[in-house]
C-alpha cells in the first residue's frame, strides 16, 4: 500500500484464501484507488518453519522479511506490517489468532507446584517419625 501523497510503501496482511496444493494461488482482486485501511501493526509477519535457506524465489514466498522485500522490489517500505481488520469485500478471510498470555497453562503450573509442595510437607512428616 502506498501511502497518499508520499514515496513510502506500508506492507498490509490483507488476509487468506483457502488452496489447494500443487495448484496455482487463487486470483483475488486488488482494489484500486484510494482505500481506508484499519489494522494492527505488526513489527513482522508471523514466521512458518522453513526448509532450505529461507531466500525467497518466485511470487509465493514461505516467510516474508521485510528487508528481502525490500531488497527485492526497491521499495521504500516503513519497518513494521499492517494485519488488516476492516472489511474491503475481498472475499479475504481475516480471522487472526490474538496474542495468548497463556494464562490457563500458568494456573496449571502454579497448581502442580503447590500440589508437589504439599506433598513434600506430608511426605517429610510421614516418613520423619520412626516405628519403635
Amino acid at each position: 500500500l502506498r501511502l497518499a501523497g508520499s514515496a513510502l510503501h506500508v506492507l498490509v496482511d490483507r488476509g487468506w484464501i483457502a488452496g489447494d496444493a500443487g495448484r496455482p494461488p487463487p486470483q483475488v482482486d486488488t482494489p484500486a484507488g484510494v482505500l481506508r485501511i484499519e489494522g494492527l501493526a505488526l513489527e513482522h509477519f508471523p514466521r512458518a518453519l522453513a526448509l532450505g535457506s529461507g531466500t525467497p524465489q518466485g511470487r509465493v514466498w514461505q516467510n516474508l522479511r521485510i528487508e528481502d522485500f525490500r531488497q527485492v522490489t526497491g521499495l521504500a517500505v516503513q519497518p513494521f506490517v499492517v494485519e488488516q481488520l476492516s472489511d474491503s469485500g475481498d472475499g479475504l478471510l481475516r480471522t487472526w489468532p490474538r496474542p495468548d498470555f497463556g494464562v490457563a497453562r500458568n494456573e496449571s503450573y502454579e497448581m502442580q507446584w503447590y500440589s508437589l509442595a504439599a506433598l513434600s510437607i506430608v511426605l517429610f512428616f510421614v516418613l520423619s517419625f520412626r516405628r519403635g
